[in-house]
C-alpha cells in the first residue's frame, strides 16, 4: 500500500512504524515528522477500529479553494434541494431534502442562522445552514465573493505565526475535521441510540463511546464545507460519515465559534508536488528533494512579503485537494498544487450551536448484479449492490479456499487486493466516476485466512477527478442513471454493455 507522510486523519494504522516513513528532506525532516506525528496522534481515539483504511474521508473541504471545482448552478434553480446543497452537488436533484426534527440553533446576538435542511443516505448526512448579519449589513465589504475561502480556524492555512513570524513547518493540510468532543471547542457528532446499537447488533461494539453529556456517541467522520453565496451570506454543509451504525433517526450536534473570511487578494507563487514519498516501498529521493526545495521557496518568499502586508491581510498555504485525502487505486496521481495567497482576513464570531434529527430515508435501488465473476483466479459473487445517491453498498462472496492469500492487515490478502483494484462507474450520460470502499468490510467473521471463503459488504463513494486523475471531489449521482460498474475492468452489473 501507498505511504504518503502527510496522512494525519484518524489513527495510526496497525503495523505501521511511523519512523518508516521519516522524510528524508533537505530540510529540518524532525521537525516535519514531530507536527506530522502529532497530528496523527491528536486523532488516536476518534476511530477505534485498527483496519481496513477505505475510511469515510470525505473531503467536502476540497472543494472550498475555487468554486470551479464544482461547478456551480443559480441557488434555487432546482428547487429546495439545490437552494439547500447546489454548490455542493452542481445542479442534481437527487433525493431532495428534508426538514430535520427537532430543530433547535442559536448564535450571538449579531448574527442569525437558518436551518435549511438535511440530505444524504443512512450512512452518510450533510446539513445546510446560512448565517447572515442581524441587522442586515454584509459579511464582507467587497463584491468578489468568487475569490474568497471561508473556514473555521485561520491556523490550518496560515503561513505566519501569533507574532508574525514564518514557522518552522508551513501548513501543508488544507483542513482538519472539526473535532466530535463536545468539549475540545468546536464539534460535529451524532448521538447513537440504544436501538440503533441493537438493530445493528454486528457492528463492532467498540466504535461508540459516552461523552460527558452521557451521550452515546460513534468514533465518526465529520467535514464541513463552506463558502460565502453573496456578500451578506455564508453557507455552511456541516457532514458526518459513519461506518457501523445507521444515522437515521439519530441527533446531529454542531457548534462552531468563528468564521474565517479570506479573499485571496494575490498569488504569490503556484506549484506541484508529488505528495508520495515513497516508491516500490523505498524512499523516493527526487520526490523528497522537489518538495523540500518547494517549501523552502514558499517560506522565504513568505519572509520576504510578510512586513509589505496591509492591515487584516496575512498569506496562506492552499492546496487544490486534500493532501491527506487516501487515494488507493495505483493509477492514481497525488500531484497536488500548492498557492500561496496574500489574503484580507474578515473574522466573524458566530457563536453558533444546532442540533437537529437525522430524518430522512435512504432511497437505495437494488440492482441486479452478473454471473461467473473471477478476480485472481477466484471466482466471486456480488449477491447484493445496492445503490444510492452518496455510495453503494456492495456484498461480495466466495466460497474459494482463501488461505493462500494471506493477512494484509487484519484482512485476508485476496479481499484486499479486490478493494486495491481500479472501480469505475458509468452513467447514463456517459459520464465516468471513479469508485472509492469508503468503509471497512462487515459481516465477515474471521477472515484472516478464509479458508472456507467468505462474505462481506463493504461501501462504494463515487468521485470525480481533478487535473492530475486525483479523486478530490465526493459526489452524488442519480443511482437509476448508473449504466456500469466496473471492478478491476470486469463488469459487475447485468445486462451492462460489454
Amino acid at each position: 500500500m501507498k505511504k504518503q507522510i502527510f496522512d494525519m486523519y484518524d489513527k495510526i494504522p496497525e503495523g505501521v512504524d511511523v519512523n518508516s516513513i521519516e522524510p528524508e528532506m533537505n530540510i529540518n525532516s524532525e521537525d516535519i515528522k514531530n507536527a506530522v506525528v502529532s497530528k496523527i496522534n491528536a486523532g488516536k481515539g476518534r476511530n477505534k477500529k485498527g483496519s481496513f483504511r477505505k475510511k469515510l474521508t470525505i473531503s467536502l473541504i476540497a472543494a472550498a479553494v475555487g468554486v470551479t471545482v464544482l461547478g456551480t448552478i443559480g441557488v434555487g434553480a432546482m428547487g429546495g434541494f439545490n437552494e439547500a446543497f447546489g454548490e455542493r452537488f452542481a445542479g442534481e436533484k437527487i433525493n431532495g431534502i428534508y426538514p430535520g426534527g427537532n430543530v433547535t440553533i442559536s448564535t450571538n446576538d449579531n448574527v442569525k442562522a437558518e436551518f435549511l435542511g438535511i440530505a444524504g443516505d443512512k450512512n452518510k448526512v450533510m446539513a445546510a445552514v446560512t448565517v447572515r448579519k442581524s441587522d442586515g449589513t454584509s459579511l464582507v465589504d467587497y463584491d468578489d465573493t468568487d475569490n474568497t475561502m471561508v473556514i473555521p480556524d485561520l491556523s490550518m492555512v496560515n503561513c505566519l505565526d501569533e507574532n508574525g513570524q514564518v514557522p518552522e513547518q508551513l501548513p501543508f493540510s488544507l483542513s482538519n475535521s472539526i473535532s466530535q468532543d463536545p468539549y475540545d471547542g468546536d464539534y460535529i457528532y451524532a448521538t447513537t441510540s440504544a436501538w440503533t446499537r441493537m438493530k445493528f447488533a454486528g457492528s463492532d461494539s467498540h466504535n461508540y463511546y459516552t461523552n460527558e453529556n452521557g451521550e452515546d456517541v460513534c468514533f465518526d467522520h465529520s467535514d464541513y464545507d463552506m463558502r460565502l453565496t453573496d456578500k451578506n451570506t455564508a453557507k455552511i454543509i456541516y457532514f458526518i460519515g459513519r461506518e457501523d451504525f445507521s444515522l437515521t433517526g439519530e441527533t446531529m450536534k454542531v457548534k462552531q465559534d468563528k468564521l474565517y473570511i479570506l479573499h485571496k487578494d494575490q498569488v504569490l507563487t503556484e506549484d506541484l508536488v508529488d505528495i508520495i514519498l515513497m516508491k516500490d516501498g523505498k524512499p523516493a529521493e527526487d520526490r523528497r528533494e522537489q518538495m523540500a526545495a518547494v517549501l523552502e521557496k514558499e517560506k522565504k518568499i513568505v519572509s520576504e512579503q510578510k512586513d509589505s502586508l496591509k492591515e487584516n491581510q496575512t498569506i496562506i498555504a492552499v492546496t487544490d485537494r486534500e493532501p491527506s485525502f487516501e487515494n488507493y487505486n495505483e493509477t492514481d496521481s497525488r500531484i497536488v498544487k500548492r498557492t500561496l495567497y496574500v489574503a484580507t482576513v474578515t473574522e466573524v464570531p458566530v457563536q453558533f450551536e444546532g442540533s437537529w434529527q437525522l430524518n430522512l430515508k435512504s432511497t437505495e435501488i437494488d440492482i441486479n448484479t452478473a454471473d461467473g465473476l473471477v478476480f485472481e483466479e477466484i471466482p466471486y459473487r456480488v449477491d447484493s449492490l445496492k445503490a444510492g445517491s452518496f455510495s453503494s453498498e456492495i456484498t461480495i462472496s466466495t466460497d474459494s479456499d482463501l488461505s493462500s492469500f494471506g493477512n494484509e492487515n487484519v484482512y485476508n490478502g485476496w479481499i484486499n487486493d479486490l478493494l486495491e483494484t481500479e472501480t469505475e462507474i458509468t452513467m447514463k450520460n456517459g459520464e465516468k466516476l471513479k469508485g472509492l470502499w469508503s468503509s471497512a468490510p462487515e459481516s465477515t467473521g474471521d477472515i484472516r485466512t478464509a479458508k472456507d471463503g467468505t462474505s462481506f459488504t463493504v461501501e462504494l463513494s463515487y468521485y470525480r477527478f481533478n487535473d492530475y486523475n486525483n479523486l478530490t471531489v465526493w459526489s452524488n449521482i442519480n443511482a437509476d442513471e448508473i449504466v456500469s460498474i466496473r471492478i478491476d475492468g470486469t463488469e459487475i452489473l447485468a445486462g451492462a454493455s460489454k
